[in-house]
């Protein structure tokens, strides 16, 4: 079973100017969005459903994940 997160950015604003959203964005050089998507894909057995309907947008969030998944590759402490 997987958990669907939903409006993960509109139902939790303040979880983008949240310490841990701001350092992994920070030391990523993603967005603060992306950032938190990361984290929310980090806690495992979660997909995050994001509403865009913009390509770029959506492109550019794809990248952002994986760059975080790099980087969490990178430094797993």
């Amino acid at each position: 079973m997987t958990y669907q997160s939903f409006w993960t950015l509109t139902a939790n604003p303040h979880l983008l100017k949240s310490p841990p959203v701001e350092t992994l964005a920070h030391q990523v050089g993603s967005s603060l969005p992306v950032a938190l998507y990361g984290l929310v894909l980090g806690l495992g057995k979660v997909s995050v459903l994001d509403g865009t309907t913009n390509a770029e947008r959506m492109r550019d969030d794809l990248q952002g994940v994986q760059q975080i998944l790099d980087w969490q590759s990178a430094n797993p402490e």
